[in-house]
């Protein structure tokens, strides 16, 4: 199946959905650098730049097809209707033709069309339309459902009362998804009048209609029903339902609801949550739980579903659903129905707590291999430095993390990317980008449609053949050795050329000049793929003496280092050498002691600052040397590759006596990428200058762990004032409390939009009244109130409408959550 959902104005939450048996240690978050082939899809006729915003793309299967929304004019001959179309574009014959269009006539719709989703099959199209003129006995001034026939090019009525063909919805309906073979369709509506007898609760709810000619699911053909029913089955939910995404099948359908009573018991929050709908067995659960099985402590968001319905993604701020979700943003978990488990998709790539940003737009791949989202974190791959809204891929069957949306130099691109679709076995991501160097030639300062074809994932690719380069190893460091100990340990770099692929290591060979062989022992790999650090150790059963010191040549033993694909490095293949010296038993021992407090938090960019004390536990004084100390950030307390360096300083020890000490400290900013809790390390002679009686202490760490998270802008209208009275052609005055949900001061120029909506959201429907431009200066948590003065149309229906306000409505700056930028007023009101 396949799916989409609408937020905000141009913020459609397209999402698929499923995936299969996998499991591997997700939480790893292995960062993987796959080659991807990333091309332009949203071009206009000969290959010119569209002249318009394109966005909201899902794709087929195959690759074939990819459906989007488009301002743009020039994707086809003859588009003069002025309002945002549906187009199709055929990759294997190059050709773009308009779905939101008469069949009889040719004449595209005299409204716009939006959230346009295309079946796994490729043979369906249902997409939202405004428009009165592409069916007959279309009378209404609202947002209905329509399913296109790709290879007729008819288009029927989807959003219409049970039992009938024509009788349309009485209020409007958005976000439709669509199972594979194209006959179920899931959507959200207002109207009250789709499934008779049960729904007359004034709310957006969600219902599924079977286009079909078989009864499915005890779905009649023809027949509309209503999924969003309360847990008694006698009712719809008591709150909005909206944002469903249906299996493959039909069976299940996933949706969030504001709603208390979904459930028998277990919801409690007074917040959001996800769900899935069983059509089988008439039963509905909560999905974003907590492992106690209560809802969690925060909305959710944005579901997809797997083909077979067991497993479901979203996003939520919540942070009880896993352990280790350590900030307060938006992110992407994963949840199995079978054994009632929650995975963190959104991880650092350290893998140990929750990315550095807001994270969302999670999809599936309908064979459950590969899921898809995007986030404003820096730290879930390595150089990740363009600070916007990236799309990554996962791999759920091995765990590396992939970046989706690069340039034509692999590197992140320089936009926003967002809201990905991927295809039923992850051959195929497609996304929507203002960025303006994923293909040459993009010029037209537009957001646009790229499709991300990756070689070789997923079992058909398209794209290109398998992995065949090696990958590659050499040696690193090699700490000297305290005299009398057991082991001694190096580290090898590793790495593989072809980008992503997992590298797997086992045990070298060590071989001193003159000497017999030595097995080398892996002790652990820090990251994969590109920047992998593997740590190895060599057995001194009678303990190192100066009989030991030399050079070493490492060598490979056969199958030791391979990626994904097989490639192995030859057994006996040399990656270095390192030289093993060792201490003086006499010396002195550098410790780390007394390290300073730190605060509880820090936001990326701040100063900080640190003292400790070296002290000398050796029997030899430390005699006119310079020791050179490095703070780092850890989350185990421990010192490894991947752990960041924070700054360096050198002291020049006159004389440091046994037992004695002497202070130092160390200033430095925090890092903008990093997210979660951590340890501060202190290392002294990190070069290994200074012979010691013992070199393997030289580490300390301050005693707490203190929280440091990326900093981020975040605006939210939260109270949006309703006017006296809404009457057509006169002036009103509005109120909207825009608050700063982030954590550090915003102080910008921000375009804030007033509309009047019939839909019960703010969308690419709603009718704008008026754009102010406001310089907002707010420190965190802090709330402005900005007036709105307007006149209302004298063109709208009679009927039931809310105003709505959208804060920053073309995204021209980057916030953490991009999602959360509309609110609307409490109060329905009569328009007149």
């Amino acid at each position: 199946m396949i799916s989409r959902m609408k937020v905000s104005t141009s913020r459609s939450r397209l999402e698929t959905k499923s995936r299969k048996r996998v499991q591997r240690s997700i939480t790893e978050a292995l960062e993987d650098r796959r080659l991807f082939a990333v091309g332009l899809v949203s071009v206009g006729i000969g290959g010119a730049a569209a002249n318009g915003d394109s966005a909201e793309a899902s794709v087929s299967s195959d690759g074939r097809y990819v459906v989007f929304s488009s301002f743009a004019t020039n994707l086809v001959a003859n588009d003069t209707n002025g309002h945002k179309d549906i187009f199709l574009r055929d990759r294997n014959t190059g050709t773009t033709v308009m779905v939101s269009k008469n069949p009889t006539t040719g004449e595209g719709g005299n409204k716009d069309s939006t959230q346009p989703v295309i079946n796994a099959d490729g043979t369906y199209v249902a997409f939202v339309s405004r428009a009165t003129n592409l069916i007959s006995g279309d009378t209404q001034n609202h947002n209905d459902i329509f399913r296109y026939n790709i290879a007729t090019g008819a288009i029927e009525l989807v959003s219409a009362r049970s039992g009938t063909t024509s009788t349309f919805a009485g209020g409007s309906s958005s976000e439709p998804t669509i199972s594979k073979d194209g006959s179920l369709v899931s959507f959200t509506s207002f109207a009250a009048n789709l499934n008779a007898g049960i729904d007359g609760n004034d709310n957006n709810d969600v219902f599924v209609r079977n286009m079909g000619s078989t009864t499915v699911f005890g779905l009649a053909p023809n027949a509309t029903k209503l999924i969003s029913v309360n847990s008694g089955n006698v009712a719809a939910g008591n709150s909005q339902s909206f944002d469903s995404w249906i299996s493959s099948d039909g069976r299940y359908i996933a949706f969030r609801s504001d709603s208390s009573d979904m459930v028998a018991s277990g919801d409690t929050n007074n917040a959001r949550d996800t769900f899935v709908r069983d059509l089988q067995t008439g039963t509905t659960a909560l999905i974003s739980q907590t492992p106690a099985g209560a809802s969690g402590n925060a909305s959710s968001d944005s579901n997809s579903i797997s083909g077979d319905g067991r497993f479901v993604t979203f996003q939520s701020k919540a942070t009880d659903l896993v352990s280790n979700d350590g900030n307060a943003n938006s992110d992407v978990f994963l949840r199995d129905t079978q054994t009632n488990t929650t995975t963190l998709l959104s991880i650092n790539r350290f893998g140990t707590n929750s990315a550095g940003g807001f994270s969302e737009f999670p999809a599936l791949s309908q064979d459950g291999s590969f899921a898809s989202f995007s986030s404003t974190a820096g730290d879930i791959i390595n150089g990740d430095t363009n600070g916007r809204e990236d799309v990554f891929l996962r791999d759920l069957v091995r765990g590396p993390i992939s970046l989706v949306s690069i340039n034509t130099s692999g590197a992140a691109a320089n936009g926003r990317s967002f809201d990905p679709f991927i295809s039923r076995n992850g051959d195929f991501v497609v996304f929507t980008s203002d960025a303006s160097d994923i293909s040459t030639g993009d010029t037209n300062g537009k957001s646009d449609i790229f499709l991300s074809d990756s070689p070789g994932i997923g079992g058909g690719g398209g794209g290109g053949g398998s992995d065949s380069t090696l990958p590659t190893a050499t040696v690193g460091s090699a700490e000297s050795a305290t005299p009398g100990a057991t082991t001694f340990q190096f580290t090898v770099n590793l790495a593989d050329n072809v980008g992503l692929n997992t590298v797997t290591v086992g045990n070298l060979t060590v071989t001193k000049a003159g000497g017999s062989a030595q097995t080398a022992t892996l002790v652990n790999v820090v990251g994969t793929g590109v920047s992998a650090v593997a740590t190895y150790s060599v057995a001194f059963p009678s303990g190192i003496n100066t009989n030991d010191t030399g050079l070493y040549t490492v060598t490979t033993t056969a199958g030791a280092i391979k990626d994904a694909a097989g490639n192995a490095i030859a057994g006996g293949t040399s990656l270095g050498t390192f030289t093993l010296a060792i201490g003086d038993p006499n010396g002195p021992d550098l410790v780390i002691v007394k390290p300073g407090k730190t605060k509880a938090s820090y936001i990326g960019g701040a100063k900080g600052a640190l003292k400790w004390k070296l002290q000398n536990n050796g029997p030899g004084t430390l005699t006119n040397k310079t020791v050179e100390f490095k703070v780092y950030t850890s989350a185990d307390g421990t010192l490894d590759a991947g752990d960041a360096t924070l700054g360096t300083i050198s002291k020049l020890v006159k004389k440091l006596k046994p037992t004695k000490s002497i202070a130092a400290a160390l200033k430095f900013t925090f890092p903008n990428d990093i997210n979660g809790n951590f340890f501060l390390l202190i290392k002294a002679d990190t070069a290994n200058t200074i012979a010691e009686s013992n070199e393997t202490n030289n580490t300390g760490s301050t005693v707490a762990a203190t929280l440091i998270q990326p900093p981020f802008r975040d605006l939210q209208p939260t109270v949006v004032s309703k006017p006296s009275r809404l009457t057509a052609g006169l002036p009103i005055t509005a109120t909207a409390t825009i608050k700063n949900n982030g954590n550090t001061t915003f102080n910008d120029l921000v375009p804030i939009t007033l509309v009047v909506t019939d839909a019960g959201v703010v969308n690419d429907g709603s009718t704008v009244l008026v754009t102010t431009t406001q310089k907002l200066s707010l420190a965190p948590g802090k709330s402005k109130t900005v007036k709105f003065s307007a006149t209302l149309p004298g063109n709208l229906a009679v009927g039931q409408y809310q105003l709505g306000v959208d804060v920053d409505p073309a995204n021209a700056f980057a916030e953490s959550d991009e999602g959360n930028n509309t609110a609307l007023s409490l109060v329905w009101q009569s328009f007149v």
